[in-house]
């Protein structure tokens, strides 16, 4: 007699007794998540929702759930939403598989358009770049960065071409799997304007870098055509906003999540008894020496710790593919400082604002300015053609990028300075910022830092980075600053936030598609997920929501398949686990 046979004796049975499936009591079977952030949130929502009784989310954060979704409302004294988002910020509003919108849509949450494509961008002596002429300058960035460098880099060998440079390990990125870095690449194909140009050094910083989350020397060339700028939304709210629903649950059938605080986890091991009343299979130990055993086991937290090793686990449980991937995945970091003032004294119709990085704004800080490489575009030429669009439309061939980028200064009649760039550092610290009045009604300007100047920000005292955020808006405004106070500060340190580590995944030198999928590939009783278990929407809520349907379609196969008596198989609806979303 098979399992489903028994099934339905099992059932005609209490039928005939006067009793129904629902009142039945269910053997245990334990599931735990790891992480309360998106992945782990929205893995148990389904798992919850999927009938099985004993779903529980262990969070190592005393305080609260979210992960990298922290819209700090209590630290803003009276800021509402956005003001306060320490993590995630934005959702792109022209993607219909994107989380954020069908949260928020399913559940009538408003969101508003946020244009941070187009900034006004300020020099460095309380003057700002015409309007019209920057939507030149972003014009001519996007056509290169977007449309005519990747074509190159598609058909570039950049092994070969880095091989015959001879660039060493002193000035150059290493060669892996025939990768270099993102940066090695726009100067080997000739490309250092989006350099040397302070327009574009900020352009870098504040789409590029702000997208990757680390410098373009660490970020891999082949992997860069991933990487596009879209039309943004946000939540005036706050972000954390849209995991209500997933945690107390959108309708009366949905239950609360059990999400238990301040239970850090240090291991994950066989159960040494496998057999017992409570159903283990796994046994996950806390720092505080508690256990939990479970049947099926989702780790949902950051990249980040995963690279720190502050796990350990059984060495049977991860596979040498997932190993490999922790060790040469990046996981970059992006760092917010929230300003609130007594008074506005920025224009109130900008949803962002820029300042150009220059020698004369960062002279009075003690940055440790790297040495550059450059390479000559005239030693070496870039030996291919390739078909592209100027600005007018009329396709030419092309084969030597200096001729595209003059050409495109010349189709538009304008001239970029050199706004004497000082340092890449300098470029992403506190040169960007969002007008939070715009959304909320609140007198806050949010500021961002990428990367390696993210990092430096967390080694300094709240009065030296408030200072230093103060003169990059003292260079932008002048002296409508004079007689401005600052009423509340607050920053993230996600760097050495031991429950993060870093912000989200990057596609480092060497890394392939692989390095990602490997993460899905686990056949259980461990289960992984978050953004950099899910390629195609890496580095973002989205990516960490799918991962988290994926590891919970994963778990019920699982138990699907091996305890189908214990974990209320006639209640698993197999058939119909493609269409969990």
């Amino acid at each position: 007699m098979n399992i489903f046979t028994s099934l339905i004796y099992v059932k005609l049975f209490l039928l005939l007794h006067g009793q129904e499936m629902d009142h039945v009591t269910i053997p245990k079977c334990p599931v735990i998540v790891i992480g309360a952030g998106m992945a782990g949130i929205k893995a148990a929502r389904v798992l919850q929702n999927s009938n099985l009784h004993d779903v529980t989310i262990l969070e190592g954060r005393p305080d609260r759930y979210g992960g990298r979704i922290w819209t700090n409302y209590e630290a803003m004294n009276g800021s509402t939403g956005v003001e306060a988002d320490m993590g995630a910020s934005w959702i792109c509003d022209d993607d219909i598989k994107n989380t954020g919108m069908r949260i928020t849509l399913a559940n009538r949450i408003p969101t508003v358009f946020s244009d941070i494509l187009h900034p006004r961008v300020y020099h460095g002596n309380n003057s700002h770049i015409h309007d019209d002429e920057w939507t030149k300058i972003f014009k001519i960035y996007r056509q290169i960065i977007f449309d005519i460098f990747p074509v190159y880099l598609k058909n570039l060998n950049l092994y070969g071409l880095s091989r015959d440079l001879k660039l060493s390990k002193q000035n150059s990125s290493e060669i892996t799997n025939g990768d270099i870095s993102l940066k090695d690449s726009i100067r080997l194909l000739g490309f250092s304007e989006l350099f040397n140009y302070s327009a574009f050094a900020f352009l870098n910083s504040h789409l590029i870098e702000a997208d990757i989350g680390t410098e373009f020397d660490l970020t891999s060339a082949k992997m860069f055509n991933e990487i596009t700028a879209k039309n943004t939304r946000i939540i005036p709210q706050g972000y954390a906003t849209i995991l209500k629903p997933l945690v107390n649950g959108s309708n009366e059938q949905e239950q609360p999540l059990k999400i238990l605080l301040d239970k850090e986890v240090i291991s994950i091991m066989f159960d040494k008894d496998p057999i017992n009343e409570t159903g283990g299979c796994l046994e996950v130990k806390t720092k505080k020496g508690e256990i939990f055993k479970a049947r099926a086991v989702i780790l949902a937290v950051p990249l980040g710790v995963l690279k720190a090793n502050t796990i350990r686990f059984d060495e049977n449980l991860l596979s040498k593919n997932v190993r490999t991937s922790i060790n040469k995945l990046g996981f970059g970091v992006m760092n917010k400082i929230h300003l609130k003032f007594d008074e506005i004294f920025w224009p109130r119709s900008y949803h962002a604002f820029g300042l150009l990085p220059s020698k004369d704004i960062c002279k009075d800080i003690d940055f440790k300015v790297r040495e550059k490489f450059v390479v000559s575009n005239r030693s070496h030429r870039v030996s291919m053609i390739c078909r592209e669009k100027n600005i007018q439309g009329e396709v030419k061939l092309i084969n030597d990028s200096n001729v595209i980028i003059e050409e495109l200064l010349n189709k538009q009649d304008m001239h970029i300075s050199d706004a004497n760039y000082c340092d890449e550092l300098d470029a992403s610290l506190y040169h960007s910022w969002i007008n939070g009045y715009l959304y909320t009604g609140q007198k806050v300007l949010i500021g961002y830092a990428m990367g390696k100047a993210a990092k430096f920000t967390e080694k300094l005292s709240d009065t030296t980075v408030k200072n230093i955020a103060f003169g990059k808006l003292r260079a932008m405004f002048g002296n409508k600053l004079n007689n401005v106070k600052i009423v509340n500060m607050i920053r993230s340190k996600w760097h050495n936030d031991k429950f993060a580590r870093g912000t989200w995944t990057y596609p480092s030198i060497g890394s392939t598609p692989n390095d990602w999928e490997s993460f899905s590939q686990l056949k259980g009783p461990l289960f992984i997920a978050g953004e950099h278990a899910h390629f195609e929407n890496t580095g973002t809520v989205s990516g960490a929501y799918y991962s988290g349907v994926n590891a919970a379609r994963a778990v019920l196969n699982y138990l699907y398949k091996h305890y189908p008596r214990e974990c209320t198989l006639e209640n698993i609806d197999l058939a119909n686990l493609n269409d969990i979303n």
